[in-house]
């Protein structure tokens, strides 16, 4: 059993650790803020998915699979690096997307929360 002090010191630094957006947090509100609902939506379900995915892969064991075969996890980074130069390829292959640098000054009509808060 933890002492008072400590319980406080671990809660404090719990309450810390949780209000410190992580990346996939600060990848939602980027793009959010950026493009909006239909493009974060979709964003967050994946990333919902994707820790669903991983945590049911964890329970059924691949952890501890990982962690007693060295071949198996040099086999799971391997592919994963192989993954990431795919993308990364198909990221300089892409053809570049010109985007609008004033959207909003082409708009036939201004957004509702403008609209209300002005009129």
């Amino acid at each position: 059993m933890l002492d008072p002090v400590s319980l406080f010191f671990f809660a404090c630094a719990s309450v810390v650790a949780l209000a410190i957006p992580g990346p996939t947090i600060a990848l939602v509100i980027a793009r959010s803020l950026s493009d909006g609902r239909r493009v974060s939506v979709p964003l967050a379900l994946g990333i919902g998915a994707g820790t669903l995915v991983g945590s049911a892969a964890a329970l059924a064991g691949a952890g501890a699979v990982l962690m007693a075969s060295a071949t198996a996890f040099t086999v799971a980074k391997w592919i994963g690096a192989a993954y990431l130069v795919y993308l990364g390829v198909k990221l300089f292959a892409a053809e570049p997307v010109l985007q609008d640098a004033h959207p909003i000054a082409h708009s036939a009509r201004p957004c509702r929360a403008c609209a209300t808060a002005f009129w």
